[in-house]
């Protein structure tokens, strides 16, 4: 559930990497999955061999919707 809580820690999440910026170890595809982790509470798996990466974050949004690369609930 979204409530005033995960908004903060979203927020807090988003200050974060304004403040710190991407890196070759956070790359946008850490920045996605840690917000999402901040606002719904779900990890989503990022990475292969330790290193975060977009096409892993996609094979993590379709596990956690259920083989599906998008949900609506």
């Amino acid at each position: 559930m979204f409530d005033d809580a995960a908004e903060a820690n979203l927020k807090a999440v988003i200050a974060r990497y304004e403040k710190d910026g991407w890196t070759m170890s956070k790359p946008c595809s850490s920045f996605a999955a840690d917000a999402w982790k901040a606002a719904t509470g779900e990890g989503l798996h990022h990475t292969y061999s330790g290193q975060s990466n977009p096409t892993s974050l996609v094979e993590g949004i379709k596990n956690a919707n259920h083989g599906k690369p998008f949900a609506i609930k």
